[in-house]
């Protein structure tokens, strides 16, 4: 966070030159240009991606920085309102810092700090200036480049490639994506991204776009992961089922440490969520379902391995002896002792 601060403080703090809009609109130093397509006005992208900072102060004007090279073209625009227009790209934007009130087509909507909205092409909108006190972040992409990173080394069958997917669906069926953070402290993971793609896209040493491409798959997979975008009821369902999938995949890899803590931190839900979520696929709380594993990797040590009972107690997370016999006989009807002596009979041994 720090280093985005200081990124932002140095862009919004430096000086600039004050043009017009229909200035800008005829410098073909720009990173995009301008048309007018059957009567609307298209702002075009040059190339694959552009970034840029904007600083709107109501009344003032607005402050750009836009980082077509190593260098940022720096400037503030005068009008009294931004021009209504459509884009040919994807515009993806970052409130940073206050509130942000857009025309989305004929809807008046209002963005607040962390917030992110993905505005699609061809769609018309319009920043109001005059109403708008903050600061964004805008990527803009071409819409190939988008669905390339999207779509790219997607994990066949998890909870990730099933959210792109569904991100990319919502998209295609959308005027504009909007992103609400289901916990606060992603802002820092958000905000790091950004600097880290700002970094190497003013940097732009070999390979930065290859960097660049891995950094912005980093920001689509934090946006399915921790905000909240809007779901049909079956594609909720099916999201239930991977979530599980993750939880139960997580608890047997850690049900040692585990607590539903570190479900709320990986996540970022509730510990209530995960409680109804157990309870749904399994019919058991959280809790109950946790004993449930370790005693289940409990008993298969008693059956596949010579370990003393008191080594496996300790390695299935429990390290007091009397529950760990209490819980173990109520699940098997015997002691871990009389237990491993049973199937010693059965084998012969």
């Amino acid at each position: 966070m720090d280093t985005f601060m200081t990124i932002l403080s140095e862009e919004t703090g430096s000086r600039r030159s004050v043009y017009s809009y229909q200035y800008l609109r005829n410098n073909n130093q720009m990173g995009y240009h301008t048309e007018d397509r059957n009567g609307s006005l298209y702002h075009c992208l040059n190339q694959d991606i552009m970034v840029s900072i904007l600083q709107y102060q109501r009344e003032k004007n607005v402050k750009i920085s836009m980082f077509l090279n190593d260098i940022p073209f720096n400037h503030e625009i005068s009008d009294l309102e931004m021009p209504r227009h459509r884009n040919d790209f994807i515009e993806l934007t970052y409130v940073i810092q206050g509130t942000i009130s857009v025309i989305v087509d004929q809807e008046l909507m209002t963005f607040t700090e962390n917030e992110l909205y993905l505005i699609n092409p061809n769609v018309p909108f319009q920043e109001k200036k005059n109403i708008s006190d903050a600061v964004v972040f805008n990527i803009s992409l071409r819409s190939s480049f988008f669905n390339e990173i999207l779509l790219s080394n997607i994990p066949e069958d998890s909870l990730q490639g099933f959210l792109r997917k569904c991100l990319m669906n919502e998209k295609n069926s959308a005027k504009m994506l909007r992103f609400t953070p289901s916990i606060h402290s992603v802002q820092k993971k958000i905000s790091d991204v950004y600097s880290l793609i700002l970094t190497e896209y003013k940097t732009r040493a070999t390979g930065y776009m290859l960097i660049i491409q891995g950094y912005f798959t980093r920001l689509l997979d934090y946006l399915v992961s921790n905000y909240q975008f809007s779901f049909s009821e079956d594609v909720k369902n099916k999201y239930k089922e991977y979530m599980f999938q993750e939880v139960k995949n997580y608890l047997y890899t850690h049900y040692q440490v585990v607590q539903l803590q570190d479900l709320e931190d990986t996540f970022h839900y509730s510990g209530n969520y995960f409680n109804r979520l157990i309870q749904t696929f399994t019919g058991k709380s959280y809790s109950s379902y946790l004993i449930h594993i370790r005693l289940k990797i409990a008993r298969d040590m008693l059956e596949y391995s010579t370990k003393k009972i008191d080594d496996i107690m300790e390695q299935v997370g429990y390290h007091n002896k009397g529950f760990f016999y209490k819980v173990f006989t109520e699940k098997y009807g015997k002691t871990p002792a009389a237990y491993r002596r049973e199937l010693k009979k059965q084998d012969g041994r």
